[in-house]
């Protein structure tokens, strides 16, 4: 299998017998190492860092490309690396079979002990690097400062993901190590990501990432596909995922069991379950901060609302279409009711009675006539508040959905203009009404 090889050049990389040829502390590194380089007597130059990593990866990869990162920081500064990496190259290509196009010298030219700049520019460096052929790609963090190995991790764990391995020579030894970091790091970054998802209820989204990096057991992720069918009141398919996984998954098996029950009863269009289940999905919707879906939602559920308190008073099924004429005929038969009708204007015109199109102010204003009788004030005042139908509808939630992409329009939907129209806490009084109809 193809790798690649990334490693950070530091002072102790070179040696001879085992030991390092230089001491920053009392030399100049960049300039003897410069004087090295350009005279060309390097040949008896061992590699002590990466000899033995080298031969740890060849003994199951094989190495298509390395790249070493070196120091020549602006202005020079006398432990920068960049001549101690052109002298690795040379020897890797007369003593380890390399081609010249196969090493690749990365400058730094930037402080490289600076942990923001560091991560600023491996994340740069790191993402330009094709691994499309390559199984895995190693990362040493053995040489260079603590700054551009921690860097360098992050940035390989980020942009190769699973392809990231760290492999690591400690201080005095020549046994190589391949450290679990990387695995490690890229395991919390994901389920953390994953957690938030889920906090979001974007269930979707949650199984995908589990997916595609192993971060959950299959039948979990066939849980949070079935959550997501639920949001999309796909309630067929959600009831098959969860009686399939029940008995699989028994530490959530009562929270199954409770979902399998309540879909059921979506399943069979129980209403007042409906109606419940769509107040929590418009919840869902305005946490999520999708202010437009939430307004589609929102006026959904006045319907909703309207043909169930309707239908059970009139004994007459509203929401299938063909018994509109029925209704309508009803209506017309109730002489007060129909005083108080014509009485009504919306938007300034005349309230309209079409048995071809029973329309949500016609149904507020019956719900308004029977308001008392039916006890249903609150539903009444909430649901006044929202289109203002005895004022200006203009200046209401329902002018602003009319004019949204769910509707008629393009006009923008911010959590602002919903509070400035509303003038209220809409979610508090809309679970009051959900509340309120689960108790007829």
């Amino acid at each position: 299998m193809k790798t690649i090889f990334i490693s950070n050049i530091g002072n102790s990389d070179l040696g001879v017998n085992g030991k390092s040829i230089f001491d920053p502390k009392k030399e100049n590194v960049y300039e003897r190492s410069k004087k090295l380089y350009e005279s060309k007597e390097i040949d008896n130059l061992e590699l002590l860092l990466l000899d033995p990593l080298i031969e740890k990866i060849r003994c199951r990869y094989d190495i298509e490309r390395m790249y070493l990162f070196c120091t020549e920081q602006q202005p020079q500064h006398r432990q920068d690396t960049l001549y101690i990496g052109y002298i690795i190259k040379e020897i890797l290509i007369n003593d380890y079979g390399f081609s010249d196009d196969e090493i690749d010298i990365r400058r730094i030219t930037k402080n490289p002990s600076n942990y923001d700049v560091m991560f600023d520019f491996y994340e740069r460096e790191l993402e330009n690097i094709n691994t499309f052929n390559s199984e895995i790609v190693f990362i040493s963090p053995t040489g260079g400062t603590q700054a551009q190995n921690m860097a360098s991790i992050f940035a390989a764990v980020s942009n190769f993901r699973k392809k990231a391995r760290m492999i690591y020579l400690p201080r005095g030894s020549r046994e190589v190590e391949e450290l679990q970091i990387g695995s490690r790091i890229y395991d919390k970054l994901f389920r953390e990501r994953l957690d938030i998802l889920r906090e979001n209820y974007l269930y979707g989204l949650a199984a995908d990432l589990a997916e595609e990096h192993d971060l959950l057991k299959p039948n979990e992720i066939r849980l949070l596909r079935a959550k997501n069918y639920r949001l999309l009141f796909d309630f067929e398919n959600a009831k098959k995922i969860l009686t399939d996984i029940r008995s699989k998954l028994t530490d959530r098996r009562e929270e199954i069991e409770d979902a399998e029950n309540d879909l059921e009863r979506l399943k069979n269009r129980d209403i007042k379950a409906l109606i419940k289940e769509l107040y929590e999905n418009m919840e869902i919707k305005w946490k999520q901060g999708a202010y437009v879906d939430f307004l589609g939602r929102l006026f959904r559920f006045e319907e909703a609302c309207y043909y169930y308190l309707i239908s059970k008073n009139f004994g007459i099924d509203i929401s299938n279409r063909q018994n509109h004429k029925e209704f309508i005929d009803v209506i017309k038969k109730d002489n007060e009711l129909m005083r108080f009708l014509k009485n009504k204007r919306y938007g300034g015109n005349e309230l309209k009675i079409d048995e071809t199109n029973v329309k949500r102010p016609l149904l507020f204003f019956i719900l308004s006539y029977h308001k008392e009788k039916w006890g249903v004030g609150l539903l009444y005042r909430v649901f006044n508040k929202i289109n203002d139908y005895e004022g200006n509808p203009d200046l209401s939630l329902g002018n602003l959905r009319n004019k949204t992409i769910i509707a008629h329009g393009f006009e923008g939907v911010s959590k602002e203009k919903i509070m400035e129209l509303y003038k209220g806490d809409i979610l508090d009084d809309l679970h009051d009404v959900c509340r309120m109809i689960s108790k007829f």
